[in-house]
């Protein structure tokens, strides 16, 4: 009996150093990746703001978005456009490094991922031409 007791603590003490492993592999192998939280969508991208910033404003031109706030140097970038139906989408660049910046969109109040993702798929592709 005590022999049981033994293992079934250890096997137990094993899942929980395991599970915690996995969990810092989750959390090591999601950083580079799309986060979206409360509404924002963030991704780093491997180009300077300026970069990301000119596609951005040729992505929205192309959406047939309005300019509100074009606030921009080779740091930071802020903007914010509203769409066709009437929805703010704000756009703030900031660089990592000199070659890396973050991107971050949201669409709406509330956030729209769906159309946030599919704005940063559209500025993404402007920047692989």
């Amino acid at each position: 009996m005590q022999k049981f007791l033994i293992r079934s603590v250890l096997l137990i003490m094993c899942f929980g150093v395991m599970s915690g492993c996995v969990l810092a592999l989750g959390a090591v192998g999601g950083a580079g990746g799309v986060v979206y939280y409360k509404g924002n969508l963030k991704e780093y991208l491997n180009y300077p703001v300026t970069d990301i910033y000119e596609a951005t404003m040729q992505t929205m031109a192309d959406e047939g978005f309005r300019i509100f706030n074009d606030e921009h140097d080779p740091y930071k970038a802020q903007m914010k456009f509203e769409d066709t139906e009437g929805k703010s989408i704000w756009v703030d660049i900031e660089a990592s490094t000199r070659e890396t910046s973050e991107i971050k969109i949201r669409v709406g109040v509330k956030g729209d991922k769906a159309r946030a993702s599919q704005l940063l798929e559209k500025i993404k592709g402007r920047l692989l031409l």
